[in-house]
């Protein structure tokens, strides 16, 4: 039976003036981000600070809270879903910087993280929650399920399949990287190592 039930996850919250653009409507709807520092450093030098650009463009916070869990450096949030409590309506267009974590070696550099960059560049919070969130309750079970010789055939999975991919170099004059998740699931990366 499906029910809501409170579960872990992240709210995202907005501050009384978030520091936003409201979009305009035009062009084409989406997030992308490209890390500066990315390349190698001189021998004998410090590494320079990797610092994620992250430019959302005609974008509802829905849309940006779905998104959030998948950016560079996310990895505290873990496996938890963030869910859009800004009250925000319509669409947005916004840039904010961070810096992705053990990147840093550059002695007095300033590190800036993810939800940081996001409560102080864009007036927007994130804050773990307890949310109601869509669960499958099972109330009882009227039969022993059957023994599997083989546990690893028990579920199958359908092929990863798609029409094409164009693969080549990144050129070599290209600084950082670039991973966008277009709509339909198209995937556009450069210079991703």
């Amino acid at each position: 039976m499906k029910d809501m039930k409170p579960m872990p996850a992240f709210a995202l919250t907005a501050s009384k003036k978030p520091q936003m653009t409201k979009s305009d409507g035009t062009g084409e709807s989406g997030c992308k981000f490209n890390v500066e520092g990315n390349g190698p450093s001189e021998p004998g030098t410090p590494t320079p600070v990797r610092t994620v650009v992250y430019t959302c463009h005609n974008v509802t916070m829905e849309a940006f809270a779905n998104e959030f869990g998948r950016a560079p450096a996310a990895g505290p949030l873990g496996e938890n879903p963030v869910a859009d409590q800004t009250g925000l309506e319509g669409a947005w267009d916004f840039s904010f910087r961070y810096n992705l974590r053990g990147s840093v070696t550059t002695p007095g550099a300033e590190v800036v993280s993810l939800t940081d960059a996001v409560e102080k560049q864009l007036g927007l919070k994130v804050e773990p929650a307890k949310l109601p969130m869509k669960v499958l309750v099972v109330d009882s079970v009227h039969e022993k399920p059957s023994g599997n010789s083989d546990p690893t055939k028990a579920f199958t999975f359908p092929a990863q399949e798609f029409e094409v991919a164009t693969i080549k170099p990144t050129d070599p004059d290209f600084q950082g990287g670039r991973f966008e998740v277009k709509p339909g699931g198209r995937i556009m990366a450069q210079g991703i190592r």
